[in-house]
Parts: C-alpha cells; sequence; structure tokens
C-alpha cells in the first residue's frame, strides 16, 4: 500500500481484505523481474494507491444482498430429511471526499482534502456435518452389533489377557470378550465421565453394516465484516505535499454449536476475532524539476484471537490427576482422539492468539540526469510477534490396536475397535504440552540503487542493485533455543555411548542473542533490456537475484526448552498396557526448564528446531526473454520464455529413520529390551527400565524424536552441518507461451 510498506503473505492480503473495493483509486501488479526498489520478496508484487479528495464533493454508495429464498434445498439435506438452510449474505458500504472546509475558521480547497469509506459484510452460512457417534449398545460396552463394511462382527479383545503365546515364541495372544462385550466396571473412569458431554444420540442410520455417519447437523455461522479508509492530503506548496492514511479491518466469525457444552465436538463452538489497523504518513518533495525527494513511515499492526468458547474447563472434573493442571496456561476440555468415531471436545490448536506489529520507513531520492532516471533508497522494518498458541494442551489418542487379536500384533479387518479401546483407557499415544507465550523481534534493512538507462531510440537498459539484511531474532526475555546435532553430550560418559545433539541459548551456546549471526552478503543484482530489433518488433530480455524474507527472522520458535511435552506412554512393548487414561503420567508433568541445563536441556523430548548454521535466506534466479510483433489492426503477438531457479530453501527432515532393513518385524525391531538411559532420562519412551529395541540408540539418542529444519543448497552446502538427505535438491522451473493481444475500440 503507498505509504505504508504493508505486506502480506496471504492471496488477497492487505490490499483485499482491509482496504475493500471503494478505497482503491489504482493498483498495478508485478510478475516478476522488477526492479531493485523491491526486495524481501520473490514472487508477485501488488501495489495500491488509495483514493484521495478533491476540490468537489463527491461520494457513493452501494447494497448487495444474497437470501436462501432465492435458493434451492440440497441433495444432502433432502435426503435426510432436512430443511433448506438459511443463507443471507448483506454488503454494504459508503464513501465520500472533498476539500476541507471548516466555516470561519479554514477553507481547504486547493491545499487540503479529505476522503473516508466505510464497507461492511454480514453472512450467515449454512453449516452441514455429518458425524459418527457410538450407538445406545456400544455406549455401554456392548459390540455385539458392531461389525465391518462386510458385515462381519468386529471381535473385542481383552488387553489385560495379553500372554506369550506357546506355540509360537517371542509372539503374543489375547482371548475375546464374553459376548463381545466390555463390562462397565472395566470402563476407565475418566472415560466414563467423558461419556456425559456427549449431545445428541444418533438420528441416521448411518452406512450400511459399519453404522458410520450416523449424525447429521445443519446450522448456520455467522461472520461479521467491518472495514474503513480515512485519509487526508494536505499541500503546503507546489513543491512539498504529505498525506496521512489510516485504514482498519475487523473479522468476527464463528462456528456452530454442534452440540452444547464443553463437549462440543471438533469444528464447532469457537469464534475468530481479527483486527488489522494500518497506518501511513508520506512526505514528498520536489527539490527541482529533475529531483524528487520521498519519506514514508508505516505502521501496522495485528491481532488473531481464536478460541473455544468452554475456555476455564477442568480435565480435573473428568477424574484426570490434579497435576495434569499444574502450571497451566489456559486449560480446555482435553483432545481424545478416537480412530473411527467422533469424540466430545475441539482440538487445541483452534486456541490462539497472535498480536504483531510492524514500522517501516522508507526513504526514496529520484534524480533525472540526461537519459538516466535515477532511483536510490532505503527501507528500515522493525517486525514484532506476539504469539500463543495452545500454550497448554492435553490429547490422548486410541485406535483398534489396543483390542485387536488373537495376535496384538496382526492388524485383521474385524480384530478390535477404537471406541473399545478408549472406553478401557488403553489408548496409543498421547501428550501433555506446556509452553510460553514469547515476544519475538527482528529488524531488516535494505538498501539500492536503480538506473534507467534510455541508450538511444532503440534500446534501454534498467539496471538495479539492491543489498539487504536482517538483524537476526530475539525475544524480549531470550526465551527460545536452537538445536546442535553435532554438539557433544555429556550423557556419553555415563552410559559409555557417543551421544551428540544439544539446545543452544542466547548467550549460552550461541553468539549473542540473536537466533543466527548476520549475513552480510545478499547482493540482488536485477538487469532488465528492451531492443527495438525493427518497427514493430521488439525484444526484451530480464534477470535477477531476489531474496525472501529470512528464516531466522521475526518467526515462532516453539522449542522443546520452552515448550515441554510429557508423552504418554500406554504401553512399552505396543502390546501390554502399562499407563492407563485414569492415570497418565505417573511420573508427574514436564514443565518448561529453559537454559538452565545448557546441553543437556529437555532430555527425552522431542526436537524439532531449526539448525542455524543453515539456515540460509532462500532466493530466486529469475530470468527471462520475450519478443513482440505488431501484427497490425490493432493486434500484438508476443512469444515468450521465463526461467526460475530456487536455492537455499527451507526444508524438514528425520535424523533418526530407521534404516530400511530393519523396518520389518522379524529384524527384532519390536523386541522389549533394557533400557540404557533408565534413571537417567525423566520421562518418555526412554525413561522406562526397558524399551523396544526400534528406540536403542541412534544419534543423538538421549532424544525422543529428532526432527530438525534447515535451508539448504546444492550449491553450496554448509560442511558442518548434517549431510543433505536425497531429494533435497532446489526445485528449477522453467516456462514458455506465447500470446496474441488485439488492442483499441
Amino acid at each position: 500500500i503507498v505509504g505504508a510498506g504493508a505486506q502480506s503473505s496471504q492471496p488477497g492480503g492487505v490490499l483485499g481484505k482491509n482496504m475493500g473495493v471503494e478505497a482503491v483509486q489504482e493498483f498495478t501488479v508485478l510478475s516478476g523481474n522488477y526492479s531493485a526498489a523491491y526486495g524481501k520478496r520473490a514472487g508477485g508484487i501488488i501495489n495500491t494507491a488509495t483514493k484521495s479528495g478533491t476540490n468537489t464533493l463527491h461520494g457513493s454508495a452501494f447494497e448487495f444482498l444474497r437470501n436462501s429464498k432465492m435458493d434451492a434445498n440440497g441433495w444432502f439435506s433432502n435426503a435426510s430429511g432436512a430443511k433448506l438452510a438459511t443463507f443471507q449474505r448483506n454488503e454494504y458500504g459508503a464513501s465520500s471526499g472533498g476539500p476541507l472546509v471548516i466555516p470561519k475558521l479554514y477553507d481547504g480547497r486547493n491545499k487540503t482534502f479529505w476522503f473516508a469509506v466505510y464497507e461492511g459484510r454480514r453472512q450467515r452460512s449454512a453449516s452441514t456435518r455429518f458425524f459418527t457417534l457410538p450407538t445406545d449398545e456400544q455406549m455401554v460396552g456392548d459390540f455385539s452389533k458392531t461389525l465391518t463394511a462386510n458385515g462381519v462382527l468386529r471381535n473385542i479383545y481383552d488387553p489385560m489377557s495379553t500372554s506369550p503365546d506357546p506355540a509360537r515364541p517371542g509372539q503374543f495372544i489375547r482371548t475375546v470378550f464374553p459376548n463381545n462385550r466390555v463390562p462397565v466396571n472395566r470402563f476407565d473412569p475418566v472415560a466414563a465421565n467423558v461419556l456425559k458431554f456427549y449431545g445428541p444420540r444418533p438420528n441416521l442410520p448411518g452406512q450400511v453394516n459399519t453404522g458410520q455417519n450416523n449424525f447429521f447437523f445443519q446450522g448456520k455461522a455467522p461472520t461479521d465484516v467491518d472495514r474503513g479508509t480515512t485519509k487526508v492530503d494536505h499541500n503546503f506548496n507546489e513543491k512539498q505535499r504529505i498525506f496521512f492514511r489510516y485504514t482498519i479491518f475487523q473479522n468476527l466469525n464463528s462456528q456452530p454449536e454442534l452440540w452444547a457444552g464443553p463437549g462440543c465436538p471438533d469444528g464447532g463452538c469457537y469464534s475468530n476475532y481479527e483486527r488489522q489497523q494500518n497506518a501511513a504518513l508520506d512526505y514528498s518533495w520536489t527539490i527541482n524539476s529533475t529531483t524528487l525527494l520521498s519519506v514514508r513511515y508505516g505502521f501496522a499492526r495485528s491481532i488473531l484471537d481464536r478460541g473455544s468458547w468452554h475456555k476455564g474447563f477442568r480435565p480435573t472434573s473428568l477424574g484426570l490427576p490434579a497435576y495434569t493442571e499444574t502450571g497451566s496456561d489456559l486449560l480446555v476440555f482435553p483432545e481424545f482422539g478416537v480412530e473411527e468415531m467422533t469424540m466430545p471436545g475441539l482440538l487445541h490448536h483452534w486456541n490462539f492468539r497472535s498480536a504483531n506489529q510492524s514500522h517501516t520507513m522508507v526513504a526514496t531520492l529520484s534524480k533525472v540526469w540526461g537519459s538516466h532516471s535515477l532511483k536510490t533508497g532505503t527501507e528500515i522494518r522493525g517486525n514484532l510477534i506476539n504469539h500463543m498458541q495452545a500454550p497448554w494442551s492435553m490429547n490422548f489418542s486410541f485406535t483398534r490396536g489396543m483390542t485387536q487379536g488373537p495376535d496384538p500384533r496382526v492388524v485383521t479387518a474385524n480384530g478390535g475397535f477404537g471406541f473399545a479401546s478408549f472406553l478401557l483407557g488403553t489408548g496409543a499415544s498421547g501428550s501433555e504440552v506446556h509452553g510460553i507465550r514469547p515476544a519475538l523481534e527482528s529488524k531488516s534493512y535494505g538498501f539500492y540503487l536503480q538506473d534507467d538507462w534510455r541508450v538511444n531510440r532503440k534500446l534501454t537498459l534498467n539496471l538495479g542493485l539492491r543489498w539487504d539484511f536482517e538483524s537476526g531474532l530475539t525475544e524480549r526475555h531470550d526465551r527460545f533455543a536452537v538445536f546442535d546435532p553435532s554438539a557433544p553430550n555429556a550423557l556419553s560418559q555415563r552410559v559409555n555411548m557417543n551421544l551428540t545433539g544439544g539446545w543452544l541459548f542466547p548467550n549460552k551456546g550461541l553468539n549473542g542473542r540473536s537466533l543466527k549471526g548476520i549475513e552480510w552478503g545478499k547482493i540482488a543484482p536485477r538487469i532488465g533490456i528492451a531492443y527495438q530489433l525493427r518497427p514493430g518488433t521488439v525484444i526484451r530480455v530480464g534477470g535477477g537475484i531476489f531474496f525472501t524474507t529470512a528464516p531466522y527472522g521475526a518467526n515462532n520458535y516453539g522449542t522443546a526448552p520452552f515448550r515441554a511435552s510429557t508423552p504418554w506412554v500406554p504401553t512399552i512393548d505396543g502390546v501390554t498396557p502399562t499407563d492407563l487414561l485414569r492415570n497418565p503420567f505417573p511420573n508427574g508433568v514436564l514443565q518448561p526448564e529453559g537454559p538452565a541445563n545448557g546441553l543437556m536441556a529437555a532430555i527425552g523430548q522431542g526436537v524439532g528446531s531449526p539448525v542455524p548454521s543453515t539456515m540460509t535466506t532462500p532466493n530466486n534466479a529469475q530470468w527471462n526473454f520475450s519478443i513482440g510483433q505488431d501484427l497490425g489492426r490493432s493486434s500484438v503477438l508476443e512469444v515468450a520464455y521465463a526461467g526460475n531457479k530456487g536455492t537455499h530453501l527451507p526444508l524438514g527432515w528425520q535424523m533418526d529413520q530407521l534404516a530400511d532393513q530393519f523396518i520389518r518385524p522379524d529384524s527384532g525391531i519390536l523386541d522389549t529390551v533394557p533400557n540404557p538411559f533408565f534413571g537417567l532420562i525423566p520421562v518418555g519412551t526412554m525413561s522406562t527400565s526397558a524399551t523396544r529395541a526400534a528406540r536403542r540408540p541412534r544419534p543423538p539418542a538421549n532424544f525422543s524424536r529428532r526432527k530438525v529444519s534447515r535451508s539448504t543448497s546444492p550449491m553450496s552446502p554448509s560442511s558442518s552441518a548434517p549431510s543433505t538427505p536425497s531429494g533435497a535438491s532446489s526445485p528449477n522451473s522453467t516456462n514458455s507461451g506465447f500470446r496474441w493481444k488485439k488492442t483499441g475500440a
């Protein structure tokens, strides 16, 4: 947006969402190979100029209405006997502008002008959903009518009956529940309480045999949008001008209440509030007939607040231990994921709040010097991110695995049922996570020089050079860390193994407070050539280097030392239940420990982290060629070729992936073996006295999961970083085509 320096990575972005149609005077689209005045992006750019007032008072108003009374009913609604869902959409707005005149005080004709616009939208959208709810029989543990798609009874095996199979050494066997019913006295008390939060009962027969999709919901979701822009222009004299613009956008939308209470399932019972503000102050000075100075300041602030309607729900009311609430930042109904079943409760990632702002200063000096049009300038930007997404979460997953059989390691079409595993409290995985609400900041600087040189009447050159760099990410209280996979680990001596990997913190492993040092070498040349080969024939050639935003800029890095995850270990060997739902974390729940333990921080927890040595800013090399021919009769034929190569593109990979030869049951990876880290790692799958052979040490072995992120290039890999996985090469693309254009009336 002119004067603001506002950016958005979303389609439509600030242009489409914040300003609205009536506020836009004109816009231009730059698809590639743009001048050195533009940086920190490698894709398309949309420049927008807002309307201004004039000496004449003018305005506009509009109204658009759509109503479901003119719509036909949907096929699924007809099939289920549901009535036509309501839908109303009402869009309206008005704009006005003119000279600033205050009777008897100020007459701004030819000098001061104002413009204001407001647009609103009120929408009530139809919402239809299908769910799979447990039947009345399944709610009391009766699975005698639970069938596969082929109509075969799904046998429910007792996980507590798991024992070695005498006929097959090293294998296990289970027995089926009598009459295929789980006794109510075997229900896990937490599971029994969760059942109370189911709202309605099935209202459809569901699919043949399985009963899937046996509940149909029909409702509506409201959306209220308001946007407005105000602009004031003032001419000090013929050479000096200034304007101020303020834009605000608000959006409040809610998902429907699928059923009442905290057990409202995922996809419903939450609201999303978005508020974005953008202001600009622009001063321009025509120094002389060939020189123009422009100075702009822009400020942008956005708030996104999204969350459940039932915040504050106490998990202890379900029978979970009190330690599950210790140190919690935000309490909501726990997540229960059950295979083939809709469960009460909203997924926790919907609880989100982000308050971000940016300050931008842009200065540009333009000079016409003979056949040269010179432009030089600078762009300084400060970004601040205050981010929160599910700082506390608790989730439990249940599959058919714990109730399948007779061999619990063999999956069959009619063995086990996820909801039966849930009733017994015998799960597959889960965790409780405690995090922080980070306050992050980064600064970026850009300088450029552009020369558009008309060499002669046939040849024009566009020559540019840009230099960008970022100060790197910092956090207000230094609450972030990065993972060094090659750092020696202190556990090595205690277990007599060569172990590597550990966390680096600001001023404790990292050089200073920043996540990464400055990349000084981001020099981006640009070149464009236009040549008239003959009358009616023009050749254009262009190319350049375009750097994107640095991966170590203002972004949220939720690393393990400041986001502690306590895994639920429902089984060690994969077949025998250990920790049940009623007491999922018998050793307690981890809290974020921060930098106190240095390289030994977050031992036993997962690793999902950037590797600073590989965090190089991505860039694109772009080039194109086109030739256009005037065909006469207001027609032009153009043939074009465009190429693009990406370098240092970010990727993530699993460092501890098992080799192919071990990924088979007879390799012994499922065998239970002594755990060399017992007593040293406090939590998780590596904290028990025995573990699966698949979890035995693979560097870096003292962390439960190793997934790291990096930026890489096949042309210049970092010698100190882990080797680049196969398939990590930078993508290249080329495009060619032709265009026929007819001009004129």
